[in-house]
């Protein structure tokens, strides 16, 4: 996906561990507070933004590296040219 085309999403639930395995990939990043309401929905512990919102900050998590992403954190991940493979992992928060 480009920036452009990768939503940001949330979650409350859960903190996500992205891991890239494949090659390279670029996460956008925007604090909770600084977004705008977005429907939450709660069967999938998920709200995503609409695309024309794009992401305050990006980085690159290099192959094999690991982002996390707490409930205040949005994020638009799996930005890259190639196909990507990696792991999600999602961890119940208490």
């Amino acid at each position: 996906k480009s920036k452009s085309e990768a939503p940001i999403e949330i979650h409350r639930k859960y903190i996500d561990v992205h891991i890239p395995l494949s090659s390279d990939e670029v996460i956008g990043c925007t604090p909770l507070a600084e977004l705008p309401f977005a429907e939450f929905i709660e069967a999938d512990d998920a709200a995503l933004y609409p695309t024309s919102l794009q992401a305050r900050d990006y980085f690159n998590v290099k192959r094999g590296e690991f982002a996390i992403f707490f409930p205040q954190d949005g994020h638009a991940p799996a930005i890259t040219d190639v196909p990507l493979k990696k792991i999600i992992v999602k961890v119940a928060m208490p």
